[in-house]
Protein backbone atom coordinates (compact mmCIF):
# COMPACT_ATOMS: atom_id res chain seq x y z
CA UNK A 1 0.00 0.00 0.00
CA UNK A 2 1.36 3.40 -1.00
CA UNK A 3 1.02 6.29 1.45
CA UNK A 4 1.82 9.96 1.08
CA UNK A 5 3.41 11.98 3.85
CA UNK A 6 2.75 15.69 3.65
CA UNK A 7 5.79 17.67 4.85
CA UNK A 8 6.80 21.25 5.41
CA UNK A 9 10.39 21.99 4.41
CA UNK A 10 11.85 25.14 5.89
CA UNK A 11 15.23 26.69 5.11
CA UNK A 12 16.14 29.55 7.45
CA UNK A 13 19.56 30.02 5.87
CA UNK A 14 21.34 28.08 8.63
CA UNK A 15 19.41 24.81 8.85
CA UNK A 16 16.84 22.92 6.85
CA UNK A 17 14.02 21.30 8.80
CA UNK A 18 11.45 18.82 7.55
CA UNK A 19 8.27 18.53 9.57
CA UNK A 20 5.59 15.91 8.83
CA UNK A 21 2.12 17.44 8.62
CA UNK A 22 -0.10 14.54 7.61
CA UNK A 23 -0.27 11.02 6.20
CA UNK A 24 -2.63 10.12 3.36
CA UNK A 25 -3.45 7.03 1.32
CA UNK A 26 -4.73 9.19 -1.55
CA UNK A 27 -2.23 11.25 -3.56
CA UNK A 28 -4.95 13.65 -4.76
CA UNK A 29 -5.93 14.46 -1.18
CA UNK A 30 -2.30 15.09 -0.21
CA UNK A 31 -1.86 17.36 -3.24
CA UNK A 32 -5.04 19.28 -2.42
CA UNK A 33 -3.63 19.98 1.05
CA UNK A 34 -0.38 21.19 -0.51
CA UNK A 35 -2.34 23.69 -2.65
CA UNK A 36 -4.23 24.98 0.39
CA UNK A 37 -1.06 25.30 2.46
CA UNK A 38 0.77 27.08 -0.37
CA UNK A 39 -2.05 29.65 -0.55
CA UNK A 40 -1.62 30.31 3.19
CA UNK A 41 2.19 30.35 3.07
CA UNK A 42 3.44 33.82 4.06
CA UNK A 43 7.12 32.94 3.43
CA UNK A 44 7.37 31.01 0.12
CA UNK A 45 11.08 31.83 -0.18
CA UNK A 46 11.97 29.73 2.86
CA UNK A 47 9.00 27.34 3.30
CA UNK A 48 7.75 24.78 0.81
CA UNK A 49 5.31 21.90 1.10
CA UNK A 50 5.68 18.49 -0.51
CA UNK A 51 4.17 15.01 -0.45
CA UNK A 52 6.60 12.10 -0.15
CA UNK A 53 5.59 8.69 -1.45
CA UNK A 54 6.30 5.65 0.72
CA UNK A 55 5.46 1.97 0.63
CA UNK A 56 3.61 1.11 3.84
CA UNK A 57 5.74 -1.26 5.95
CA UNK A 58 8.47 -1.08 3.31
CA UNK A 59 12.19 -0.81 3.81
CA UNK A 60 13.51 2.62 4.78
CA UNK A 61 14.31 4.55 1.60
CA UNK A 62 17.92 5.14 2.65
CA UNK A 63 18.58 1.45 3.36
CA UNK A 64 20.00 0.50 -0.09
CA UNK A 65 22.52 3.37 -0.07
CA UNK A 66 23.53 2.60 3.53
CA UNK A 67 24.03 -1.10 2.69
CA UNK A 68 26.11 -0.14 -0.37
CA UNK A 69 28.35 2.19 1.68
CA UNK A 70 28.79 -0.52 4.33
CA UNK A 71 29.73 -3.10 1.69
CA UNK A 72 32.12 -0.65 -0.01
CA UNK A 73 33.93 -0.01 3.28
CA UNK A 74 34.21 -3.77 3.86
CA UNK A 75 35.62 -4.22 0.35
CA UNK A 76 38.16 -1.43 0.92
CA UNK A 77 39.30 -2.96 4.21
CA UNK A 78 39.60 -6.41 2.58
CA UNK A 79 41.58 -4.98 -0.34
CA UNK A 80 43.90 -3.10 2.05
CA UNK A 81 44.51 -6.18 4.19
CA UNK A 82 45.15 -8.31 1.10
CA UNK A 83 47.60 -5.70 -0.20
CA UNK A 84 49.47 -5.62 3.11
CA UNK A 85 49.62 -9.43 3.15
CA UNK A 86 50.85 -9.51 -0.48
CA UNK A 87 53.65 -7.10 0.49
CA UNK A 88 54.57 -9.31 3.43
CA UNK A 89 53.79 -6.62 6.00
CA UNK A 90 51.14 -8.56 7.95
CA UNK A 91 50.23 -12.19 8.60
CA UNK A 92 46.74 -13.53 9.08
CA UNK A 93 46.05 -15.73 12.09
CA UNK A 94 42.96 -17.61 13.20
CA UNK A 95 42.19 -17.26 16.88
CA UNK A 96 40.76 -19.90 19.18
CA UNK A 97 37.40 -18.19 18.71
CA UNK A 98 37.57 -18.81 14.94
CA UNK A 99 37.98 -15.10 14.15
CA UNK A 100 40.71 -13.73 11.90
CA UNK A 101 43.48 -11.69 13.51
CA UNK A 102 46.42 -9.89 11.94
CA UNK A 103 49.90 -9.13 13.18
CA UNK A 104 52.85 -7.28 11.74
CA UNK A 105 55.62 -9.38 10.27
CA UNK A 106 59.28 -8.49 10.91
CA UNK A 107 59.22 -6.59 7.62
CA UNK A 108 56.00 -4.86 8.71
CA UNK A 109 57.48 -3.81 12.05
CA UNK A 110 60.57 -2.42 10.34
CA UNK A 111 58.45 -0.58 7.80
CA UNK A 112 56.18 0.86 10.47
CA UNK A 113 59.15 2.12 12.48
CA UNK A 114 60.30 3.90 9.35
CA UNK A 115 56.84 5.27 8.62
CA UNK A 116 56.41 6.54 12.17
CA UNK A 117 59.82 8.19 12.02
CA UNK A 118 59.02 9.76 8.66
CA UNK A 119 55.71 11.11 9.97
CA UNK A 120 57.35 12.60 13.05
CA UNK A 121 60.11 14.15 10.93
CA UNK A 122 57.54 15.59 8.49
CA UNK A 123 55.59 17.07 11.43
CA UNK A 124 58.74 18.63 12.91
CA UNK A 125 59.81 20.01 9.52
CA UNK A 126 56.38 21.60 9.03
CA UNK A 127 56.57 23.20 12.49
CA UNK A 128 60.07 24.58 11.77
CA UNK A 129 58.92 26.08 8.48
CA UNK A 130 55.78 27.56 10.01
CA UNK A 131 55.70 31.33 10.54
CA UNK A 132 54.61 31.96 14.12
Amino acid sequence: MIIWILVKIEDDGRTITVDPLGVYKDAKLAMSWIKKLEQLNIDPDSIIFDALEYEMDGDPISLPSMVKKYEDIGDQVSDTIKGLMDKGLIDQLIGEDGEFYYELTKKGKTTMRGVAGQLIQKFLDEKRNCDL
